[in-house]
């Protein structure tokens, strides 16, 4: 559920990042300011991406809860399942933000980020071990 979150989600959030930049016209603005490239895009990543986190601890707190009323439960599957959800969030705001930077319409950029993921996810499905 939250992976159909995320894949519906982030497409949304990061198609108008870079390129409403450019079409604004206030990417002069933020060139002619004391900061590096790197640091523009650094700081809309963490932007979006602390965005992410804080709808990723949402879903910490109901694991949590979760985890205290059961019994016998695997408290290293569950972080392995979280730090996976961080870092695949991570993956699909920077897929979404170069994206966007490639096109000047943030509708193209969308479609192509959900596109790009959903390639991703099909490639995730046919390199799986086969289960018996």
């Amino acid at each position: 559920m939250v992976l159909m979150i995320f894949f519906l989600f982030i497409p949304l959030l990061t198609m108008g990042v870079i390129n409403r930049e450019y079409s604004s016209g206030t990417i002069k603005l933020l060139h002619s300011s004391p900061l590096t490239t790197r640091q523009i895009v650094l700081g809309k990543f963490l932007g979006v991406y602390g965005f992410v986190c804080l709808m990723i601890l949402l879903f910490v707190g109901e694991v949590v809860i979760l985890t205290f009323s059961i019994k016998d439960v695997e408290v290293l599957h569950i972080c392995a399942m979280l730090l996976g959800f961080f870092l695949l969030a991570a993956m699909y705001v920077a897929i979404g933000m170069f994206i966007s930077s490639l096109t000047a319409y943030p509708i193209v950029a969308g479609i192509g980020t959900f596109a790009f993921l959903t390639f991703l996810a099909a490639l995730g499905l046919f390199f799986r071990a086969p289960t018996t």
